[in-house]
This record gives structure tokens, C-alpha cells and sequence, in this order.
């Protein structure tokens, strides 16, 4: 019966002991430790070897102490416990807590590098690939949401376009242009701060073109020949870096927990300006930039689909208590970790609760009554 308790015992022991290790193991690598992985097992072994030693000594000293001994140890190991209990997840929390704190306010240095090395980037294209949808001269100011090209609108170029205020004919561009991330040049006017960092980006592009004369109206010779000028004074103006994948830096991730990504807004950069197109979407909106005089014509040059690019902490799958959920990466692995505790918790309980069961006097007290 000894020799079955002993190994009852023993095994229990083994077993939450690994479990300890397995612990032990997460939180290494939450900590990103350096020291070598062989190092690491070594120690493990050692803390196992002692935590069964530990086991083994503590059944033998209470199988051999007294009635008053034991109660007074089992009290003192149940305060214990609780304590354990109370105070494990706490640390837990507030490891991830201060860990998720640390790498956010490192993303923040990292982005705000990223604004500070230059005031605007852009990517440029090759080729302006544009479509030009004629509007009344009338309409030359109006947002183009809010221009109604029903049946009257269409017989008025059937019939004639009446000049309007010098203006002999109108075209919307419709094109993509280049696309431009704000980040020294927002830091400047106040939309980004080093505790809030953040990219404004949208699409610099021609919107609207208006020829004053009836005369060598060709909208699309006129757009190409003129907007490589605009995009190279822009460069100058804005201290423009050319990059050939903005994505690269939009989508950048900073350090393990955090990235760049887009959070809402984007638009209150440029809310100040004449709206060509609304939308509820804030995305949709288009917003002048500058209109310039080339003399025979004007273009419109607008910030369309303005947004904006931040520090996000990343999101990731993760499980709980057989439970599937999504959320920020510092919740997932803390949540996993509190999991793991759980479960080891309640097998050093378990165990806890075997050897003192085993080894109380007042059992064996009664046992020997029994068989006298």
C-alpha cells in the first residue's frame, strides 16, 4: 500500500511539474529571452527534479507528523494556495499589460521616425490613364454628385452648350493619379503629434478641367501634357519622397504586437476645402487641392479617398476554454496563458489534495482503530 501511494504520488507530481515547465516555456518566449534553448531544458530539469524531491519529502514529513502538526501545515498550505490563485492570473494581466504598453509606445517612435524622415511620399505611374465625361459649363463648380444628367440634361448637349461665365466646355477626369501619404507635412499643421502619429494618404489626381475658349479643346492631350509639371512642383513643394510601393510603408508592421494600418478618419485634413464629391462615405469624397490657370483652360486637382494610416495593436485567433474568439494579439496570448494556469492549477490542487489525503493522521488513527 506504501509502495502504491508512493507512485500515486510520484506521478502526480511528475505530471504537474511538467506542467510547470510547460508554463515556464510560454512565458520565456512572451519575454523573448535570449539565453540558449539547451540552457533552458537543463534548467527545467533541474526544477522537476527538485519539485519531486520537494513532493516525495513532504509526503514522508506529513505521513510522520501529528495531528496538530498536519492541521497546522494544511492550513497554512490552503492560505497559500489561495494566494497562488489570486495572485497568479493578476501578474499574469499585468505582465501583458505593461509588455502590450512597452511595444505600442515603441511602434509610436518607430512611426513617428517614419514621419519625421520626410514631409509627403508618393508613388508615381508611368501613364495617366483617364476618362472625360462632359458636363454643362453651368456645372463647372458643382460637386459631382449633386449634377442630375437626366433627359433635359442630355438634350442641352443634343441641341447646344451655352458658355457660362467665359467657360465654353467642361470634363470631369476620371482617373486614379498618384497616390500620396501626408507625414511630415500633417505633423506640421497639427493632424499628427508624437503621441497620436499618423499618415494621411490619399489620391492627387485631376478632376475637373474647363477650357475658356471654343478654340483646340482636347482635354486629354491638354491633362497629359500638363500633369507631369504639377506632379514635380508638388515634389518640390511638399519635399516629396518617391517610393514605388507605398503599400510597403501603409501596411508596415513595427514590432510584434503592432503594425501600421488604417483607423478612421483621414478627411478633417482637408474638410476646409470646396467638397467636389460628396459621400457618406468619407472615403469617397473627393476635396479640391489647388486649381491652376494654364490660360486657354483650368484644372481642378483633388485629394480623393482621403485616409489615414496609425499605430493598431494586430488582431489574431484565439481559443478559450474550447471557446473560439478574435481579438487584439496581447489579449489572445494572455488569455492562453490564464488557460494554461487553469488547467495546471487545478492538477497541482489535485495532487496537493491526494497527499494530504493520504498522509493525515487522523485517517490512520482511524484506520488502526478499526482493525484493532
Amino acid at each position: 500500500m506504501k509502495k502504491y501511494l508512493s507512485s500515486l504520488s510520484l506521478f502526480f507530481i511528475c505530471f504537474n511539474s511538467y506542467a510547470q515547465a510547460w508554463v515556464m516555456d510560454e512565458i520565456a518566449q512572451e519575454a523573448e529571452e535570449t539565453e540558449p534553448i539547451t540552457f533552458f531544458q537543463i534548467s527545467i530539469f533541474f526544477v522537476l527534479c527538485i519539485i519531486i524531491w520537494l513532493g516525495i519529502k513532504s509526503y514522508r514529513y506529513l505521513k510522520a507528523s501529528d495531528k496538530i502538526k498536519y492541521l497546522q501545515i494544511r492550513k497554512k498550505t490552503i492560505i497559500i494556495c489561495l494566494l497562488i490563485l489570486l495572485l497568479s492570473p493578476i501578474s499574469i494581466l499585468t505582465y501583458f499589460d505593461i509588455k502590450n504598453s512597452i511595444l505600442e509606445s515603441d511602434a509610436k517612435k518607430v512611426l513617428n521616425n517614419i514621419i519625421d524622415n520626410t514631409d509627403t511620399y508618393i508613388q508615381l505611374k508611368d501613364k495617366l490613364f483617364a476618362i472625360f465625361d462632359e458636363i454643362l459649363p453651368c456645372d463647372n463648380q458643382t460637386p459631382n454628385n449633386e449634377i442630375m444628367k437626366d433627359m433635359f440634361y442630355k438634350y442641352n448637349f443634343e441641341n447646344r452648350i451655352t458658355p457660362y461665365n467665359g467657360i465654353y466646355r467642361c470634363f470631369n477626369i476620371n482617373t486614379s493619379g498618384c497616390w500620396v501619404i501626408f507625414a511630415g507635412d500633417a505633423k506640421a499643421k497639427g493632424f499628427s503629434s508624437e503621441d497620436n502619429p499618423s499618415l494621411f494618404h490619399g489620391w492627387i489626381r485631376p478632376y475637373r478641367i474647363r477650357y475658356y475658349s471654343p478654340y483646340n479643346i482636347n482635354p486629354q492631350y491638354d491633362t497629359d501634357r500638363v500633369f507631369p509639371n504639377f506632379v514635380k512642383t508638388f515634389i518640390e513643394n511638399h519635399n516629396a519622397k518617391l517610393n514605388d510601393n507605398i503599400v510597403s510603408i501603409s501596411y508596415l508592421p513595427l514590432n510584434d504586437y503592432y503594425a501600421i494600418t488604417p483607423i478612421p478618419g483621414g478627411e478633417e485634413m482637408w474638410n476646409k476645402n470646396k467638397l467636389y464629391d460628396e459621400s457618406s462615405i468619407a472615403f469617397e469624397r473627393s476635396y479640391e487641392y489647388k486649381t491652376i490657370d494654364y490660360g486657354n483652360f483650368d484644372i481642378t486637382y483633388c485629394i480623393s479617398r482621403p485616409g489615414k494610416f496609425g499605430v493598431c495593436e494586430k488582431l489574431m485567433t484565439g481559443h478559450f476554454l474550447g471557446k473560439r474568439y478574435f481579438d487584439k494579439i496581447h489579449a489572445v496570448k494572455c488569455y492562453n496563458i490564464l488557460e494554461k494556469f487553469i488547467i495546471i492549477w487545478l492538477f497541482i490542487l489535485c495532487s496537493i489534495t491526494i497527499i494530504f489525503y493520504f498522509s493525515n493522521p487522523i485517517r490512520k488513527s482511524k484506520f488502526l482503530k478499526n482493525s484493532i
